[in-house]
């Protein structure tokens, strides 16, 4: 997954795909830091090789979506419930 992510900031941006591998992995790092359990737990996991975004334990993403997770999620980009 995170190989797939630094090909497209390579392929968007023009960066080195050492640059864009130091970019993403530090949005990735910020990202971890600010978001809630489960939600930065999944993206450790995808960062680390782990379950995949939509799959893994538990159901991944879907099974976060329903119920609270979308709340949350909601409200980290600003919509209103």
């Amino acid at each position: 997954m995170i190989e797939e992510i630094v090909n497209e900031v390579c392929g968007k941006t023009g960066l080195s795909q050492e640059q864009a591998q130091a970019a993403v992995m530090a949005v990735m790092g910020f990202l971890q830091s600010r978001l809630p359990e489960p939600i930065s737990g999944m993206l450790a996991g995808v960062v680390s090789g782990g379950q995949s975004a939509a799959g893994g334990a538990g159901g991944g993403i879907e099974s976060l979506l329903e119920g609270k997770g979308m709340s949350v999620l909601s409200g980290l980009f600003g919509a209103k419930s």
